[in-house]
């Protein structure tokens, strides 16, 4: 089974914009986590100038924070905050064991120092295998002191990240419904120029090949393909000129000799003894020039119907009393065959009488030939609004597995005709279909599970 190119774009599609939402994700959360850490720091350094003159009582401290941040979404990191406060000297209280050791740290051993604004200066130490941030004054670095430890600003961000993601699991559906959407969009306009041109192909056969198909490419990346496709199609309408005028040509030319070789053979068919050997051999060559010749009109008859060339007279027919008349023969011409007749009076087309009666002579041929032992032949014609249905149907031993698919085809031979056991070349039914293209109508052949072969021919009624 082959693959579906529209379902393959659309698998591609999809799982490149699904990774690219991903990565952009992934991307978004590693720049934001930075610009939320030097977020934090800058907010931190402009409490510490603002609330300088509360740093004695902590509680105080973070009432003037709470106050500067107001309406700041990172305003509840002041939770992390140890305010470190020197009075006179003294130490810090004994709970605040970072700010006590922090001062004993030289700061020739801090592992970062650098200005965070005008007045603030941020540094880097290790207390305890512990990471920490310190922020103080620049002109007063004893004076008040900020310390927050790293790990608490990624636990804070982190705990941002979660409730989005808590979220995200709400909008995934409405996410994946647009990413769809959105994959069904871009699988719709890159097809769209594909189909577009397939539209302007579609119309294309083995009669209009001398046309120059009207494909405009879409967009110019299609040109290219545009002008090979035009190549291959005057290169092929030169294959099939040349085809046909071989077969006319061939035909055409063999028309007199066959003619003269059937004149003669004639001739010493009835100078020769009756029933003798010579004379015997003599009609057999006849038979033989008599298929020669009824291959060479057919295969002319077929490469006018190519070439569109064919003269036909056009005038209302009584289709009833042509197919009356046909069954009423095959009545008397295959008195082995049981002839059954459903003809429906008074249905007329317009055609050229002399092809359709070839046509329904062909058809009526094809189910004798193709008969079983003591078989029939059944006859309908029936009207269907302004339409008629012709139909003859016949039962047949072995049929070919393939005769629904190649029945038309030029030189095709069921399994029983191959050997030479029924008389025919196999271009009676590709004759008949070109005739009833010709009148606009319909010709098919059915095999159905009774083993019987219907020929179905429908036109439309005479205005």
């Amino acid at each position: 089974m082959k693959k579906s190119f529209h379902a393959h774009l659309f698998i591609r599609i999809f799982i490149a914009t699904a990774v690219i939402i991903y990565a952009n994700r992934i991307l978004a959360q590693y720049l934001t986590t930075r610009y939320l850490h030097e977020r934090i720091e800058q907010n931190i350094a402009q409490t510490l100038e603002k609330c300088q003159n509360e740093t004695a009582n902590t509680n105080v401290f973070l009432l003037c924070t709470a106050r500067g941040n107001r309406g700041d979404a990172l305003s509840s990191v002041s939770e992390y905050y140890v305010l470190c406060e020197s009075q006179d000297g003294q130490s810090a209280p004994e709970e605040d064991l970072p700010c006590m050791q922090s001062r004993q740290i030289n700061p020739s051993q801090y592992s970062e120092l650098k200005t965070v604004s005008d007045t603030v200066q941020m540094s880097r130490l290790t207390i305890d295998r512990e990471e920490w941030l310190a922020f103080s004054l620049l002109q007063f670095p004893d004076k008040a002191r900020v310390m927050i430890r790293p790990a608490d600003i990624t636990h804070y961000v982190n705990s941002i990240w979660n409730l989005r993601d808590r979220i995200l699991i709400f909008v995934l559906p409405v996410i994946i419904a647009m990413l769809t959407a959105l994959t069904l969009f871009m699988t719709w306009s890159m097809m769209r120029p594909i189909r577009q041109l397939e539209k302007s192909l579609t119309g294309m056969t083995s009669r209009n090949l001398d046309k120059p198909l009207d494909l405009l490419p879409p967009y110019r990346e299609f040109n290219r393909f545009v002008t090979v496709f035009e190549e291959l199609r005057e290169r092929l309408n030169e294959s099939f000129l040349q085809t046909r005028r071989f077969a006319a040509d061939a035909s055409h030319e063999l028309r007199t000799p066959l003619t003269i070789l059937r004149g003669n053979s004639e001739r010493l068919i009835a100078e020769l003894p009756t029933g003798s050997e010579a004379q015997i051999r003599m009609r057999l060559i006849g038979d033989e020039i008599e298929r020669l010749i009824e291959i060479t009109e057919k295969l002319l008859l077929l490469s006018r119907a190519d070439a569109s060339s064919i003269r036909h007279d056009m005038h209302p027919v009584s289709l009833s009393e042509l197919v009356t008349e046909l069954a009423h023969d095959a009545i008397t011409f295959q008195p082995t065959l049981k002839i059954d007749m459903h003809v429906e009076p008074g249905i007329h087309w317009t055609c050229d009488q002399s092809l359709i009666q070839q046509l329904l002579y062909n058809l009526y041929t094809n189910a004798a030939k193709y008969n079983a032992a003591n078989g029939w032949i059944r006859f309908s014609l029936m009207q269907k609004q302004d339409k008629f249905q012709l139909r003859i149907e016949n039962p047949c031993d072995n049929i070919p597995a393939d005769l629904n698919e190649r029945a038309f085809q030029r030189f095709y031979r069921g399994d029983a005709a191959r050997g030479r056991k029924v008389d025919g070349v196999g271009l009676g039914l590709s004759l008949c279909l070109e005739i009833a293209r010709m009148h606009s109508a319909q010709l098919s052949l059915q095999v159905t599970h009774q083993k019987t072969i219907i020929a179905t021919l429908e036109g439309t009624l005479c205005a």
